[in-house]
């Protein structure tokens, strides 16, 4: 009785795998364009970043009427962070949200990740939309085979530490998660060691004792749940940051 209860049961589940599989199949294949699309952050229950590039590839879908479909991907499930760049160029990846990450090889990019450049979420759209800075930023991506499509404004971001920091000794020795050129020589400066890793590391880093702290959008205190890795947070922020849907 029992083993014919379970094999029921298996063939339901098998048939309802079979109806969303085929579904899916269906969607795409009926989909004229279908790009490979990665955000570089978790998924959009956990990334409000993640949430914006999910609505925004449902608009094109649905402003399409479904000409155009996106297979989606987060974190590292089609590719590194690191490499995600040249997978643009060499077509693995069509479309990448994601900030600046590649300021070794786009130097035109760390003007993104200067403390205090921007004055707020606006003052920061200005800078890429309508300034020199952000008309240069776009060229340099360009000349790398990518188009930037977007540029979103995520957060301020502050710093989120297991120490408390009151002054720049208060940062001598401490291990503090970079993502960029810029980070890496101010954190030298000031007497930190800078830690490269992608947003997607930064929890596990932080309860394992590889970094002591990280500068990330104050919101990921819940999302990312850093209040159960860190004990401080400096305020006021130190970043107005965007990020950017790169074709």
């Amino acid at each position: 009785m029992k083993v014919s209860f379970l094999v029921k049961v298996f063939v339901v589940v098998l048939i309802a795998l079979f109806f969303v599989v085929g579904n899916s199949v269906c969607c795409l294949a009926k989909a004229k364009y279908v790009f490979m699309a990665q955000s570089v952050y978790p998924g959009p229950t956990v990334s409000n970043g993640s949430k914006c590039f999910l609505e925004w590839m449902n608009r094109v879908e649905k402003a399409t009427n479904g000409e155009v479909k996106f297979k989606k991907f987060y974190g590292h499930q089609l590719v590194g962070i690191r490499q995600s760049l040249e997978a643009l160029q060499r077509g693995t990846l069509d479309v990448l949200y994601s900030a600046s990450y590649w300021t070794g090889a786009i130097p035109e990019s760390n003007f993104q990740w200067l403390p205090f450049s921007a004055k707020g979420t606006e003052h920061s759209i200005h800078i890429f939309r309508q300034t020199l800075g952000g008309r240069l930023f776009a060229a340099a991506y360009r000349d790398h085979g990518a188009e930037v499509v977007a540029c979103i404004p995520v957060s301020i971001e502050s710093l989120m530490c297991k120490r408390p920091v009151y002054s720049v000794k208060d940062y001598k020795g401490l291990k503090l998660r970079s993502g960029s050129v810029v980070w890496n020589s101010m954190w030298k400066k000031m007497g930190a060691v800078p830690v490269m890793m992608s947003g997607a590391e930064q929890y596990t880093a932080l309860k394992q004792g590889v970094i002591d702290g990280t500068v990330y959008p104050i919101y990921t205190i819940k999302t990312y749940k850093f209040h159960e890795v860190t004990k401080y947070m400096m305020m006021p922020g130190i970043l107005d940051p965007v990020e950017t849907f790169v074709w």
